[in-house]
């Protein structure tokens, strides 16, 4: 419950606090418990002489509680998937093309199926991976068995920033300015730097997110995976990256976007001194747009 009270200056009584003070406008808001207060619609227990002035409160604050539930349940996931069990499987299922049954995941981990099921079903609960159904035995018909259930990652995405922060604003409206550019010049000096910063990158701390622990694989997968690109090989040795460090970006600005990233991956295999392999523009749905393909091949028709 929350006491709003104003006088000559704004304050509060409160009985009880339990979160951080709010501010909005001249009224300072914080949780309280106060019994002789009388309710209202948005929650809050309100003294009658405080009535309109709570009035407009209660309508700015009403979104600020939605964004701080929003808040507290990013945290909440954050927080669940630190622990190092559950962490591995989901960094399990997402290297994975296909769906992930509870018996694979088990047997990835070493555990049990039920113990996997229990880890798995709370990251669906949280949001960060999906469900779906089907008989993995390969059999339809009668005697095929029954359907299994499957996990794969979600579109979802969990930031969480202390102080909030929007980056992504920033981003978005920097990718509009560029775009608007009727020279292209800005356009050419993004790419640039991008490459730049590719050249930069293997001297560089891992991008949040990326695995803290990367599989012991080439220089070029280790430099791609610590950027946070997922690196994957395709049978004919393409290397397809499973996530795209931009990709709210892309929904909005494709190209600019693709472009900055085939810079910026063209720039990290030049740092390794990499002459074996080549970034090229190729987009496939679930992937980046960025894949990075044997020389040899780029020489083919």
């Amino acid at each position: 419950m929350v006491a709003v009270r104003q006088t000559g200056e704004a304050h509060s009584s409160v009985t009880q606090s339990k979160n951080p003070v709010s501010a909005v406008g001249a009224v300072t808001i914080r949780p309280a418990i106060i019994a002789s207060h009388a309710p209202c619609a948005a929650g809050f227990s309100i003294h009658p002489a405080d009535e309109i002035a709570a009035s407009a409160v209660a309508k700015l604050y009403m979104p600020m509680v939605a964004s701080d539930d929003r808040a507290d349940q990013r945290v909440r996931t954050v927080a669940r998937l630190a622990e190092p069990l559950r962490h591995r499987l989901y960094d399990f299922v997402v290297s994975r093309d296909a769906p992930t049954s509870r018996e694979q995941a088990a047997a990835a981990a070493g555990i049990s199926r039920s113990l996997a099921a229990y880890h798995l079903d709370t990251l669906v609960e949280d949001g960060l991976l999906v469900t779906s159904y089907a008989r993995t035995s390969g059999r339809t018909g009668p005697g095929a068995g029954r359907t299994a259930k499957l996990y794969r990652r979600s579109s979802a995405e969990v930031v969480v920033s202390v102080p909030a922060r929007d980056y992504e604003l920033a981003a978005s409206l920097l990718a509009d300015a560029v775009e608007h550019d009727p020279t292209g010049a800005v356009r050419s000096a993004l790419n640039e730097r991008a490459h730049r910063a590719g050249t930069e990158a293997t001297h560089q701390p891992p991008v949040s997110g990326a695995p803290s622990a990367v599989p012991a694989r080439s220089t070029v997968h280790q430099a791609l995976a610590t950027r946070g690109y997922e690196p994957n090989d395709d049978a004919d040795g393409t290397i397809r990256m499973r996530n795209c460090p931009f990709h709210r970006l892309v929904a909005d600005h494709r190209d600019l976007i693709c472009e900055m990233n085939l810079s910026l991956v063209t720039g990290i295999l030049e740092s390794l001194g990499d002459h074996d392999h080549r970034a090229i523009l190729d987009p496939r749905p679930g992937y980046c747009c960025v894949a990075v393909i044997p020389s040899a091949a780029s020489s083919r028709p």
